[in-house]
This record gives structure tokens, C-alpha cells and sequence, in this order.
């Protein structure tokens, strides 16, 4: 899901939310990631662009404890902070 709402003709807000369910062909490889994200839109000029987009992200091993090793490696999933310049010609 994603929704954007321009504030100003230069200035636009995002959020989004998206889920992956990987390996659901077996219960035990079975992994969830969701994300949401918080984004930001400042346009220059007509073609030049900045974004910027932070990711809440979180993903499990749906189908094992918590102290497992899957989800002990999947704990260590940190958020992300993006920052891009488009530039169109």
C-alpha cells in the first residue's frame, strides 16, 4: 500500500506498507518481512528531485522460537535511512 500527499507544488509526503512472505512452500523456511516507510519529496525544478525515505523494517522466521538462529540472525535486520537525487533530461 502506498499513499502520497502534496503539501506544496515542490514539496510531497509518502507512506507506504509492504509485507514479502518468502519460502512458503515449507512451514520451517517460512520468513516474513514487513516494512513501513516514511518518505519525503522536495522537488528543485521540473527535474530535479530529492527523496528521502526512512524504512521501519522487521522480519521473522514465522514457524521458530524466538531464540532460534534464524530469528536471532533476523533480529539483527536494522531500519534503513535513504537519501537520492533524480535528475531527469
Amino acid at each position: 500500500a502506498d499513499i502520497g500527499y502534496r503539501l506544496l507544488p515542490w514539496l510531497e509526503l509518502d507512506l507506504r506498507y509492504d509485507v514479502l512472505n518468502r519460502a512458503t512452500d515449507t512451514a520451517a523456511e517460512e520468513r516474513r518481512f514487513t516494512t513501513w516507510t516514511l518518505g519525503a519529496q522536495y522537488a528543485f525544478s521540473e527535474t530535479v528531485r530529492l527523496m528521502v525515505n526512512y524504512e521501519f523494517r522487521d522480519a521473522e522466521a514465522l514457524q521458530m522460537a524466538d531464540s532460534d538462529i534464524p530469528n536471532q540472525i533476523l533480529d539483527g535486520l536494522d531500519d534503513l535511512l535513504s537519501l537520492q537525487v533524480q535528475v531527469s533530461f
